[in-house]
């Protein structure tokens, strides 16, 4: 049995996609939330510690459902007209070297109120296109880039360990 992506119609989806090692992130939220910034922050972070670190898609993302032998995936890919472009504040759109797509794996989502000290556990998933994935809700008003990038970090080590 070969991988296909199913028939469906991809969502786009007002989102940006990082890889950070072998993990896709998924950053949702809305305009002006600092989508980007978190991206650019948590790839330099990633480089500084000689991990892999590249943009799939700044602002604009396709996602998709994968269907494959080891279960189904979530596949993030640019639009065409965006690909390779990620928007650094005070300098407009920078063009910078791309994946063309990455299996999402987590999804960070930035909203302008602090998240509750103890989320509920429903808060702590999302579904995207039917499939359910790990969630991390930050607001970047309150949350230094840094800390959230921790919490990526804490995250990993609790899926990969």
């Amino acid at each position: 049995m070969t991988d296909r992506l199913a028939s469906t119609k991809p969502l786009s989806l007002h989102a940006g996609c990082i890889i950070i090692g072998e993990c896709g992130v998924l950053i949702m939220g809305a305009s002006g939330s600092g989508k980007s910034q978190l991206a650019i922050k948590l790839m330099q972070r990633a480089r500084q510690q000689k991990r892999f670190a590249a943009l799939v898609s700044d602002d604009r993302t396709l996602v998709s459902v994968l269907h494959g032998q080891n279960g189904d995936h979530l596949i993030a890919r640019p639009h065409l007209e965006v690909a390779g472009l990620i928007e650094r504040r005070g300098s407009g759109l920078i063009k910078t070297m791309h994946e063309a797509c990455a299996r999402i794996d987590l999804v960070i989502e930035l909203q302008k109120e602090p998240p509750s000290r103890m989320p509920d556990p429903e808060n702590q998933t999302i579904s995207l296109a039917g499939l359910s994935r790990p969630r991390i809700l930050c607001s970047l008003a309150c949350d230094d880039p840094a800390v959230v990038a921790l919490g990526l970090d804490l995250w990993a080590e609790t899926v990969i360990t």
